[in-house]
């Protein structure tokens, strides 16, 4: 059986004692994106399989609008690991460019207003050439200084084609977006830390 134990008074997290950590996701579905009115991903039927997913089309600079909220559990400090899981529709070794525009903060502070201040990564991801393959793009690591748990992120994600070195030949369909971060306790005390 584990015990529990309370670290450091100042923090008043529940931590396991062995000080283990394990991977989690802080996930962004593709059913949970916003469409918006201009360049919008549209919902595509998946071969002839009567399921649909958001269709990022060849030669357009197609988004789709996210939120995400950091679970209690992250471990202050940790890496955050941003990539993008998405389908190859037909077999294409051609290069994916998408980008991922997005501001993260924790609780109480200021998002910024102007979207100049707006963070764009690009995740360029060569298709494995096989029809169907799920396949993940490269990590981009955001910067963990001074985020808490609860920490609040949002953003859009562009197949962006206009910004030059998309080679993939036909539409793809977004899986969805993930963060890997470092989970050390089972939650935090306070409810708004």
């Amino acid at each position: 059986m584990s015990k529990v134990a309370f670290t450091d008074p100042e923090d008043q997290n529940l931590a396991s004692i062995s000080n283990a950590f394990n991977w989690q996701d802080m996930r962004v579905g593709a059913s949970s994106l916003k469409i918006p009115t201009t360049n919008p991903a549209d919902f595509g039927q998946v071969g002839t399989t009567g399921l649909y997913l958001p269709e990022f089309e060849d030669g357009k600079d197609d988004q789709l609008y996210f939120e995400t909220q950091m679970s209690h559990g992250y471990q202050l400090g940790g890496e955050l690991l941003l990539h993008i899981h998405w389908l190859e529709p037909v077999a294409n070794a051609g290069r994916v460019n998408w980008k991922v525009y997005y501001q993260i903060k924790n609780v109480d502070a200021v998002f910024v207003m102007n979207a100049a201040d707006n963070s764009g990564t690009d995740l360029y991801d060569d298709g494995g050439n096989v029809q169907g393959k799920h396949s993940i793009t490269p990590n981009h690591s955001v910067p963990p200084a001074g985020l808490k748990e609860s920490c609040c992120m949002f953003g859009r994600i562009v197949r962006e084609h206009s910004a030059g070195g998309d080679t993939f030949n036909g539409s793809v369909f977004l899986l969805s977006m993930d963060l890997h971060y470092k989970n050390m306790k089972l939650g935090s005390i306070q409810e708004y830390p």
